[in-house]
């Protein structure tokens, strides 16, 4: 696989096919053998168990996976599971290395028969995906609850993640994504009713604040998230802490580090502290724009004065516009210099540091940290802007109003953390 702007560059060089055949599409699969009709032009009856199967070929092959998942045995780990729709079965190959690429082949118990075949006209197969991401949790009711809450604790006593029974907005980009609804994930409350529950715990924190949202499509119905998406925690021993009706109730749980992660313990810890850290960021921008937009409602009430729709303008300046217009300049021709960072535009930037980090497991790269150094500037550069807006600009504006008779407008202290940036 190589990055497409390489190939572009160097048109002579011929590439491998990125793509990989495992299994050939006429490879013999068995299916139950419908008894034969009786006479011409009618309808086979369907199969019944205890029928011969019979060897034929995939007709409609799709929705593929490697399975991953602990629930069966360690010989079907990595193997691949490939379900026909027309032939009402579920092939299973085992995967083997073949030179420098890789081939899937019938399991030793598997010769002349599948992994799983039905005699059910309507069992057509479509789809097969791994259990959920992460731990599975199973709480009890003995009867509904008005809410429940679970929270997750690390060993420092930090709640990481919060989920709750309460309804979940989607994402303003889920009403219009860039690829088919049916692919979107729906995020679920959790449940209330009496009896069993079951839920999972992705093993990420919590999702930060962000103006824009994007999907990195999963490939698996209804399994593609909104980005950008929470960390995910390190290894370690984490407290379940589940809330009922006033009451809680704790459980350890332990997470391990993938075995296929070419990174170390040290490794995988630097990278969560440097998205914790982008994560931390994110929260600060959203929290200070919602602080200068409630600041600029009440300004907006006094929009005859001109002063105060200077002091409206230098705010906008400072929290920025979290939806610009579609095909609005940024500047004219012969460039110039940056213009000064706004809220909107520094959690942008950090989106866009915090998703990259997500490709894989990997120590930061001195880029990358320089990378979060800069946003970190940028959000103390905005930060001091907001700092001098709300108390001397405020001021400033007060004075006028006072002098046409209005009330002084207050605004609460902004208890924004300033961050501690590194040197760059």
């Amino acid at each position: 696989m190589f990055d497409p702007g390489y190939l572009e560059r160097n048109p002579f060089f011929e590439a491998a096919d990125s793509k990989l055949g495992i299994v050939s599409p006429i490879a013999t699969i068995y299916r139950w053998a419908p008894p034969q009709p009786v006479k011409a032009w009618t309808v086979r009856p369907p199969p019944v168990r205890g029928d011969p199967l019979e060897a034929v070929w995939f007709k409609q092959a799709r929705g593929a996976v490697v399975y991953r998942g602990s629930a069966f045995l360690s010989n079907y780990l990595e193997n691949l599971f490939i379900p026909d729709a027309e032939r009402h079965v579920v092939h299973r190959a085992v995967l083997v290395e073949n030179g420098l690429n890789c081939a899937g082949v019938g399991p030793a118990d598997e010769q002349s028969t599948e992994f799983l075949l039905s005699t059910e006209p309507d069992f057509h197969p479509t789809q097969i995906i791994n259990a959920p991401d992460g731990a599975l949790i199973y709480y009890h009711l003995a009867q509904p609850a008005a809410a429940v809450s679970l929270e997750v604790v690390d060993a420092s006593g930090t709640v990481v993640r919060h989920m709750s029974s309460a309804p979940i907005i989607p994402v303003k980009e889920a009403a219009q994504p860039p690829e088919p609804n049916f692919w979107l994930a729906t995020a679920e409350p959790l449940p209330t009713a009496a009896g069993t529950n079951r839920i999972n715990w992705d093993l990420r924190t919590d999702d930060p604040p962000a103006f824009t949202h994007s999907f990195e499509i999963n490939a698996n119905a209804a399994l593609t998230p909104p980005s950008p998406e929470g960390p995910l925690v390190p290894a370690g021993i984490y407290t379940l802490r589940l809330t009922v009706a006033g009451k809680s109730y704790t459980q350890p749980v332990t997470v391990v580090n993938d075995p296929r992660s070419p990174a170390t313990a040290v490794d995988v810890r630097a990278q969560y502290a440097l998205q914790m850290k982008l994560a931390a960021g994110l929260r600060a921008s959203w929290d200070a724009y919602q602080q200068v937009a409630a600041l600029r409602a009440l300004v907006a009430a006094d929009s005859a004065l001109p002063a105060a729709k200077a002091f409206d303008s230098t705010l906008a300046a400072v929290s920025g516009n979290p939806e610009p217009r579609r095909g609005g300049g940024g500047g004219g021709f012969g460039g110039g210099p940056a213009p000064p960072p706004t809220f909107v535009s520094v959690n942008g930037n950090l989106v866009g540091l915090i998703n990259a980090l997500e490709n894989g497991d990997l120590a930061p790269t001195p880029a990358m940290q320089a990378s979060y150094a800069a946003g970190c500037t940028d959000l103390k550069t905005a930060l001091a802007a907001w700092q001098t807006a709300s108390t001397t600009g405020l001021a400033a504006l007060n004075a006028v109003r006072a002098q046409n008779n209005l009330k002084s407008i207050t605004v609460s202290s902004t208890g924004l953390p300033v961050p501690i940036c590194p040197t760059r």
